[in-house]
């Protein structure tokens, strides 16, 4: 297993963290030319257990809820940990975000399937972190 902070080119899952830090902040990028850059058409999102989005344009749709919803959110870079194994990227990472005076951390674990160097599926477990603060 690989410590995230090694000096490495970043994955593709680590990529579309980074252009998504960027991107959620500017919702004219929140367009399916951007997304075709780092998703399969037919992508598939499940977010504890649940299926949250099927296909390129309803990840848009997530991304702009998110992105409509919240002050301010990040996905910590770098990923605590990171790893691969054949098509999968696996990665352990904080998410950090605000809406009002509330401020959420959570901790992330999973894995991201890669198809033609896009993300075909990404399956994660959010838990929130307990007495986080900004």
């Amino acid at each position: 297993m690989n410590d995230a902070s090694e000096d490495k080119v970043a994955s593709r899952l680590c990529q579309m963290f980074e252009w998504w830090n960027e991107v959620i902040r500017d919702n004219s990028r929140i367009v399916r030319s951007e997304f075709s850059k780092f998703f399969t058409d037919d992508v598939i999102m499940v977010i504890n257990r649940e299926v949250r989005a099927t296909g390129i344009d309803e990840i848009i749709e997530r991304f702009l809820s998110v992105h409509h919803n919240v002050d301010y959110v990040e996905i910590c870079l770098p990923v605590e940990k990171e790893f691969s194994s054949g098509n999968n990227i696996f990665t352990s990472h904080l998410v950090k975000s605000r809406t009002s005076n509330d401020f959420n951390e959570e901790h992330v674990v999973g894995y991201a399937e890669i198809k033609d160097d896009k993300i075909a599926l990404i399956n994660f477990l959010s838990m929130p972190v307990v007495d986080s603060q900004p």
